[in-house]
């Protein structure tokens, strides 16, 4: 039976690998904003480095969701996000899939 599970979990471990995300995340502040893709997509750049993407680097934000209605208003709030955090001049902690660039996730910063 230990066999059994040993065999199950190390092909579940084996199968996830595959799937291995590139994530990193920096708090930065926010150079520049590209609103000519929305509601699907958002374009902008940063003041520094989140791991291999280097600062000046166009990020791309894709809403998250199950249904493009869903990404489509998720990423309304994304923006309205950075927008506020650009006017501001506040930081926001970004993170990204270092493979592509891709913006994964978005959180505010009290800096």
């Amino acid at each position: 039976m230990q066999v059994r599970i040993t065999k199950y979990i190390l092909s579940i471990l084996i199968l996830s690998v595959g799937n291995v995300v590139y994530a990193a995340n920096a708090t930065v502040k926010i150079n520049a904003i590209i609103p000519d893709y929305m509601p699907d997509q958002i374009r902008f750049t940063v003041d520094a480095n989140i791991g291999g993407c280097v600062s000046g680097t166009w990020l791309d934000r894709f809403g998250s969701g199950t249904d493009e209605s869903t990404k489509r208003e998720n990423n309304k709030i994304a923006y309205s996000t950075l927008l506020a955090a650009l006017m501001a001049g506040k930081r926001v902690n970004v993170f990204v899939d270092e493979s592509t660039c891709q913006v994964t996730n978005l959180q505010l910063s009290s800096q």
